[in-house]
C-alpha cells in the first residue's frame, strides 16, 4: 500500500513540476538565440554521459555559442585533476566556453559580483541544467536559484523526474517502474525541452541507438584485443584485483587476448600490483596514468571489448560504441548508470540494503556484499560470451572447426 502510494506521488510531483516549467521558462525563436550556458557538475564519467545531449544543442544550434558552467569540484577522474579543461577535448568543438567556479571562491557577496559579472553572457541567452536522473527536487532549486542569481534566464532542463524526499529511501520504491531514467537519456531529455521550445523539431529524434560496433563473423582467427579498466576511486565499486587477475589469466588462456590496462596516475601502485599477479605477462600493456582524455578515447574505441567497474572509462567506452563488461555494486538504480553502448553490467544478487546512495564511497554495512558476491566465473562467462557473438572462437573452439 505504501509502495502505492509513494509511486502515485512520484509520478504526480512529477508532471507537475514538468507542467509548471513549461509555462514558466522562456519561447523565442531559434534565430535569435546567441549563446546556450549549460549547468552539468560532474566527474569524468558523470560529463561523458551527457555529451550526446551537447551534441545535440551542437546539431540543433550549430551557430550558438555553448559555455559549460561547471564547479571547481570537477575532477577528472583518471587525471587527478581537480580543475583541468583536458576533459572538454574528449569531442573537440563540442563546446566553445568552460567556465568553472568553486562554491569557496564565491561564498562572499564581492566574490559572487565578481563572478557574475565575469560571465559576459550574450544578449539572448538561454539557460540549461543537465539534471540527474532521480535527483533531489531541493537540489534543482538550488541550481535554479543559482542560475538567477548569476542574472540567467529561468533554465531548461526540468524533463527529468526528480526525486521527493532522499534518493536512499525513494527509489528502493522506484525500483520496479519503468520510466527510471538512464543519465544519458535524462540529459538527452533535458536538451531536448529546450530543442522543442525554440522550434527546432526537425531534430527531436530518438536518441542513437547502439547498432553494433562489430560485425559478425563466422570464424575469426585474429586475437582479441581488450582493456581493462579494474579502478575506482571509491571503495564500493572496487572489484578485488585478484579476481581481475584470475579473470584475464583465463581470457587470455582461451583466446590469446591482447590486453591494456587503464588507470589514474595514483592508481601506478596498483597497476604494477595486478601486473605482478599476472606474472609481468608481455601481452598486458601497462598504460596507467599516462594518457590524456583524448588518447584514452582513442585506445578504447581501438578496442575490441572493455572489463571494467563502474567508471568514467566504462561510459567513454559506451560513447565510442565499444562493448563492455562492467561490475556493478548496488548503491543506485541500477538503471541510472549501466552501460549504455554494447555489452553488459553485472551486479549480484538482490539485497536488502539495494540502493543505499552512499556518499562516502564506503559501504555503509562494512560487508561490500553486493559487490564482492560477483564471482570470477560469472565474469568470465559473460565475457566468453560477449567475444562469442563478435565471432572470437577460442583456441579450443579453433582446435574443434580446424582439425
Amino acid at each position: 500500500m505504501l509502495s502505492k502510494l509513494v509511486e502515485g506521488l512520484d509520478v504526480i510531483m512529477g508532471v507537475l513540476y514538468r507542467a509548471l516549467f513549461s509555462l514558466l521558462t522562456p519561447k523565442f525563436h531559434h534565430s535569435m538565440l546567441q549563446e546556450i550556458v549549460v549547468q552539468r557538475n560532474c566527474f569524468f564519467g558523470d560529463f561523458i554521459v551527457v555529451v550526446p545531449a551537447l551534441r545535440l544543442l551542437r546539431q540543433a544550434f550549430p551557430g550558438v555559442k555553448l559555455t559549460l558552467l561547471t564547479a571547481g569540484s570537477f575532477a577528472l577522474g583518471h587525471r587527478d585533476i581537480s580543475r583541468s579543461e583536458e576533459i572538454f577535448n574528449i569531442e573537440p568543438g563540442l563546446i566553445d566556453r568552460v567556465i568553472c567556479y568553486s562554491h569557496g571562491e564565491i561564498n562572499s557577496f564581492r566574490s559572487f559580483v565578481k563572478f557574475r559579472s565575469s560571465l559576459r553572457v550574450e544578449k539572448y541567452t538561454a539557460s540549461l541544467v543537465l539534471n540527474y536522473s532521480g535527483d533531489v527536487f531541493l537540489s534543482r532549486v538550488k541550481k535554479i536559484i543559482f542560475l538567477a542569481t548569476l542574472g540567467l534566464p529561468l533554465p531548461y532542463g526540468n524533463g527529468a523526474y526528480p526525486a521527493l524526499l532522499n534518493p536512499q529511501n525513494w527509489n528502493k520504491y522506484r525500483r520496479g517502474r519503468k520510466d527510471i531514467l538512464h543519465q544519458k537519456d535524462a540529459a538527452l531529455l533535458c536538451a531536448l525541452e529546450l530543442v522543442s521550445n525554440y522550434d527546432r523539431v526537425d531534430f527531436l529524434k530518438t536518441p542513437e541507438q547502439f547498432s553494433g560496433k562489430h560485425q559478425k563473423f563466422a570464424t575469426v582467427t585474429y586475437v582479441p584485443k581488450i582493456g581493462l579498466a579494474p579502478f575506482s576511486k571509491q571503495i564500493v565499486k572496487q572489484w578485488p584485483l585478484e579476481r581481475f587477475a584470475d579473470v584475464v589469466k583465463s581470457i587470455q588462456q582461451k583466446f590469446d587476448a591482447r590486453v591494456e590496462v587503464y588507470g589514474a596516475p595514483s592508481e601506478v601502485t596498483e597497476a604494477h600490483r595486478l601486473l605482478s599477479l599476472l606474472n609481468h605477462c608481455p601481452d598486458v600493456c601497462n598504460l596507467c596514468g599516462s594518457l590524456q582524455p583524448s588518447e584514452l578515447r582513442s585506445h578504447i574505441e581501438g578496442i575490441d571489448i572493455l572489463i571494467c567497474v563502474d567508471s568514467g572509462p566504462m561510459h567513454l567506452a559506451s560513447l565510442v560504441r565499444t562493448p563492455v563488461v562492467a561490475i556493478f555494486p548496488q548503491i543506485t538504480l541500477p538503471t541510472f548508470w549501466a552501460p549504455w553502448g554494447g555489452g553488459a553490467s553485472i551486479s549480484s544478487g538482490q539485497l536488502h540494503c539495494s540502493t543505499c546512495e552512499t556518499k562516502t564511497g564506503l559501504c555503509p554495512l562494512g560487508t561490500m556484499d553486493c559487490i564482492l558476491n560477483i564471482s570470477v566465473d560469472e565474469v568470465i562467462s559473460k565475457i566468453e560470451s560477449e567475444l562469442n557473438s563478435m565471432g572470437f572462437i577460442g583456441r579450443r573452439n579453433q582446435a574443434k572447426i580446424f582439425n
